[in-house]
Parts: structure tokens; C-alpha cells; sequence
């Protein structure tokens, strides 16, 4: 983290990201220029909202950006699986895996999880097959999602 700091960064996040701390975080960030004084924006003017409306938006767009991007993962997964290229579809797995909780979406990263924890344990039948539960909730995820995001993959 010191090294982090020296180098510029005003605040870091570590995996498992701590939602509470990623919600302070980009609410100290958006309501300021980003230094975590968190009371005036870039022109100088007052950009703080006491509802916190300016981070709900942008954690609404963030949730929609990767609704929106869930079918191109989905895609590439079974692209990986269809190749039989194994480090791909772990490094897929594993990406989903990380991701899909911050969203709130528990199911989905358990089921990324599992096709991870298979695959990097070697055991790529068992991997392969644990991608359809990894298809199906990725489509359970889309059914569920705001009406602008795709609902294909």
C-alpha cells in the first residue's frame, strides 16, 4: 500500500472488494476531484448531493455495464469450452467469479467459482460440465437485469 501511495493513488481497494468501503470510496471520489477532501469538484464548484444521488447513478451504470458485457463473457466461455482451451476458460471463470458478487449476483460468482476451482485443480471434465450451471445463471442474471441490457448471449 505504501508503495501505492508514494506513487500517487489516494486510496486502494483489495480483493475481496468490501462493498461498504468501495461505496465510500467512489463516494468520496465523485463528490470531489478525486483527492478524498470530497467538498468541491474540478471547476470549484460544490459537486457533493446528500442523498448520495451522483454515486447511486454511477454504481447503476456500473451494475448496467456488466450486464451489458455478461453475453460477450458468456460467449467467450463457451468459445473456450467449444476449443477445449482449458487456461482460457479458467481465466474466464475466474474473472465472473470476481466480479459478479459486487454485484450483488452471489449465485453467478459460486457458479464461475466452481468452474474455476475445477479447472485449476485439473479436473477438466468435471470443469466443463459445471459450465452449463455457469450458462444458466449467467441467464437467470440477464432475465433479471434492467431492460436496456441485452438479454442474449
Amino acid at each position: 500500500v505504501a508503495l501505492y501511495r508514494r506513487s500517487g493513488c489516494t486510496d486502494v481497494l483489495a480483493k475481496p472488494i468490501d462493498r461498504e468501503q468501495f461505496f465510500d470510496v467512489v463516494t468520496r471520489h465523485l463528490a470531489g476531484d478525486g483527492d478524498g477532501d470530497g467538498d468541491r469538484d474540478r471547476d470549484g464548484g460544490d459537486d457533493t448531493d446528500a442523498d448520495g444521488e451522483s454515486c447511486e447513478r454511477e454504481l447503476q451504470r456500473l451494475a448496467a455495464e456488466f450486464s451489458a458485457g455478461l453475453p460477450a463473457r458468456i460467449a467467450g466461455i463457451r468459445a473456450a469450452l467449444g476449443r477445449r482451451d482449458w487456461p482460457a476458460l479458467a481465466s474466464l471463470a475466474h474473472s465472473l467469479r470476481g466480479s459478479a458478487g459486487f454485484y450483488g449476483h452471489d449465485a453467478l460468482t459460486r457458479a464461475a467459482g466452481a468452474v474455476d476451482d475445477a479447472l485449476r485443480a485439473g479436473d477438466m471434465a468435471a470443469g466443463a460440465a459445471l459450465c452449463g450451471d455457469l450458462q444458466a445463471e449467467a441467464e437467470r442474471v440477464l432475465r433479471l437485469a434492467p431492460a436496456s441490457a441485452p438479454r442474449t448471449p
